[in-house]
């Protein structure tokens, strides 16, 4: 699959898939997105800005757009902000401007397991 985050769909920021021939994936929920998405065979990861001032990335159904069950990682900081998402094997690396991760200290870049959320060493 092809996936967009952006304003592919009216209402606001979203991520959009697609086949590769650019034919829109049928129930595909369209979840909001605030910043970079990554996509792995198992999973699409989307950020996700949470109110007040912390970012959520969200693990979903490459076919469908549902999230699928895992610890999202919690990004928090003065003015968090996730600017790149990279999916290697069972890792996803996040990396932007934060200070926090889970409640763990991590500065700029982290990593979780890709399948529970759980973070890395």
């Amino acid at each position: 699959g092809v996936y967009l985050a952006g304003g592919c769909r009216p209402g606001g920021f979203v991520v959009c898939a697609y086949d590769p021939d650019m034919v829109p994936l049928p129930g595909w929920t369209f979840p909001p997105a605030a910043g970079p998405i990554a996509a792995s065979d198992a999973a699409v990861f989307a950020a996700e800005r949470v109110p007040p001032s912390w970012v959520r990335v969200t693990r979903l159904d490459p076919d469908t757009g549902v999230a699928l069950p895992w610890a999202a990682p919690e990004i928090r900081g003065s003015l968090p902000q996730l600017h790149s998402l990279e999916v290697a094997g069972n890792t996803l690396y996040l990396g932007g401007d934060f200070l926090d991760l889970n409640g763990q200290p991590r500065t700029r870049l982290a990593a979780v397991d890709a399948t529970s959320g759980t973070p890395t060493s």
